[in-house]
């Protein structure tokens, strides 16, 4: 018999994988209630960063320094690498805004590259060396929300990828407590500690649990648009910073939270989005999101094999559909 030599082989098929094509949400988040916010888009001091609420310096410590951001976001904050990178904010009085309230909120973008048990964010006082900190993750997966100490802590396993870049809040409004992921609700409880009113420094990317602590526990990855509220945020809060700050459509959110509830992956594409170097012929379908509303954008897609599924009606002749 005969045996024929198979070469150049290629799986050109992505079981349950899906582009959802969507336009660019443009609405601004609220700054209601916000006192500090560092962006790391200004990279003219390489020793740290100022946010752009106060004027309060944060200083690069244990090799932290300015790297990549999230796509059309500009820089980040980047503490990979080291046990002790660390943003250190030696003039933390200004937590106690929030504290003074026993309400809080601290919202952030992250991307891990290597998991460790790690701290996010710490604060510290001279009376109590935790005041809120996340663990975010520690361990095998989970997230840690101590707000006043470990007597105000909430946890719960999270089996997203840490390794894209994700939205977190951490919320603490009286004795409510709540971590949310990508503008989900992960978790919540009552807890009636209360938050110390002394606060006196403030880590980003890693622990700081005394006075001279320059950092441990740090994060293998990176933070960007860190914000701290002095107002327990609301859910609808939450969810509209995230679309705002993803720029995605709520019925976007929606439309790829029940794509993945039928066990698809769902890849964004759009405008506000980073191109996929992925084929869209190798795609199980693509969708055109009825907010996409960008003719050059639904083009991409007119020679694909792939079924397409268009929610946008005016995309139809540039999709090459006839009607």
């Amino acid at each position: 018999s005969q045996h024929r030599k198979l070469t150049n082989i290629k799986v050109s098929e992505r079981a349950n994988e899906v582009f959802l094509v969507v336009g660019k949400n443009t609405t601004g988040a609220s700054d209601e209630g916000l006192i500090a916010h560092w962006d790391f888009n200004d990279v003219s001091d390489s020793a740290g960063s100022v946010d752009s609420v106060a004027g309060i310096k944060g200083v690069f410590a244990g090799g932290a320094k300015y790297g990549a951001g999230r796509d059309g976001a500009g820089t980040a904050l980047d503490v990979n690498g080291s046990a002790t990178a660390a943003m250190l904010v030696e003039e933390g009085g200004f937590l106690n805004t929030a504290t003074t309230l026993n309400t809080v909120t601290v919202a952030f973008w992250q991307k891990v590259v290597t998991r460790t048990s790690s701290s996010s964010f710490w604060a510290f006082s001279p009376t109590n060396n935790r005041v809120f900190q996340a663990h975010n993750p520690w361990g095998t997966g989970d997230i840690y929300w101590d707000a006043a100490n470990t007597a105000g802590r909430i946890n719960k396993a999270w089996g997203g990828d840490f390794s894209a870049w994700n939205h977190f809040a951490f919320v603490k409004d009286g004795n409510a407590v709540a971590i949310y992921v990508n503008g989900q609700l992960l978790t919540s409880g009552t807890k009636t500690a209360k938050l110390a009113t002394d606060a006196t420094r403030f880590a980003v990317g890693a622990m700081i649990d005394s006075a001279t602590s320059q950092g441990t526990n740090s994060l293998e990855g990176s933070i960007d648009d860190f914000k701290v509220y002095s107002k327990g945020l609301t859910a609808a809060q939450i969810v509209a910073m995230y679309l705002a700050e993803s720029g995605l459509h709520s019925e976007d959110l929606a439309l790829k939270a029940l794509l993945e509830s039928e066990g698809f992956t769902v890849t964004l594409q759009g405008p506000a989005h980073a191109v996929s170097d992925v084929d869209p012929s190798h795609m199980s379908f693509v969708v055109i999101s009825s907010t996409l509303n960008d003719d050059s954008w639904a083009a991409k897609y007119a020679g694909t094999t792939a079924p397409v599924i268009n929610l946008d009606g005016s995309a139809q002749d540039a999709l090459g559909f006839t009607a």
